[in-house]
């Protein structure tokens, strides 16, 4: 389980309908990789990730396993 700040460089929405988001953990447990949104959460994730994206701020976020393949991402907003 991760909770926590992440860094976050690009963003953009799947096939399916979800956010994906490239995230990296500022702490160092986990490095560059895609973690998705669920899909009824996928356009407020995607706001908040271009967001923070644009104004260079970091990302809080829940990841329950973060170096899983598909890891789904909860909790997601801009830290300031």
């Amino acid at each position: 389980m991760f909770d926590g700040q992440c860094e976050i460089r690009r963003a953009g929405i799947t096939a399916d309908g979800r956010a994906q988001l490239d995230l990296k953990d500022r702490g160092g447990s986990f490095d560059w990789g895609w973690y998705y949104s669920t899909p009824e959460a996928s356009r407020a994730v995607l706001a908040v990730a271009l967001a923070a994206i644009a104004s260079k701020l970091d990302v809080y976020c829940t990841i329950s396993d973060p170096v899983a393949p598909g890891a789904v991402v909860a909790n997601f907003g801009l830290v300031a």
